[in-house]
């Protein structure tokens, strides 16, 4: 080992000083370059073992729906055909949830036409409202013009004017009852109950 190296360094003594130079800036980063880059392709990038294997047969099964597990129609390992029933739940919990859901479903429905029914009694009075709105504005302006001939008190006509503005006034809040009841049927008195959100 002693002459291999020998002979290296008579080789790389022998050589001239612009030669030694160039294989000195090029040759060395040229070799560290390359190791850097064996060391980061064959470094723990990846993760290897002796001992891996896939159970690809083996799936795990789980229902969409919670309950009780009242029979098994496989053993376990074994080989399932694609449809077939794996194991029965207990009906019973099921059918009483379907039960309670109908009824809750039936309870909305008579919500939604005690909603519909009141709001088209609101709408009943507010017409009617209105109709006694227009009667008390002519029966203020009948007045207004009995006053400007001197013809009907003062009190009178206080009477009327403050007779047509509770007419507004009750106009306005039947009208505000009103929306917010066909707010609470999704706008339209109409509808019927099972298209109703």
């Amino acid at each position: 080992m002693s002459g291999d190296t020998q002979t290296w360094a008579e080789w790389f003594n022998a050589m001239p000083t612009s030669r030694k130079r160039s294989l000195l800036l090029v040759g060395v980063p040229a070799v560290v370059v390359a190791v850097a880059v064996s060391l980061w392709a064959t470094g723990g990038r990846y993760v290897g073992t002796d001992n891996a294997y896939v159970k690809a047969s083996r799936v795990q099964i789980s229902a969409d729906i919670a309950g009780r597990v009242v029979a098994v129609h496989v053993d376990e390992n074994a080989q399932v055909e694609r449809g077939a029933p794996l194991f029965q739940l207990d009906p019973e919990p099921l059918e009483i949830a379907v039960r309670a859901a109908e009824a809750d479903l039936a309870d909305a429905r008579s919500q939604i036409e005690v909603q519909q029914a009141h709001a088209r009694q609101k709408q009943e009075e507010l017409l009617r409202a209105i109709a006694d709105a227009n009667f008390r504005e002519r029966e203020r302006d009948r007045q207004e013009a009995l006053a400007r001939r001197k013809v009907a008190s003062a009190a009178t006509l206080d009477a009327a004017r403050n007779a047509q503005d509770a007419a507004n006034q009750r106009v306005e809040e039947l009208r505000q009852e009103l929306a917010a009841l066909l707010a609470a049927i999704g706008g339209r008195i109409d509808r019927a109950v099972h298209k109703h959100p």
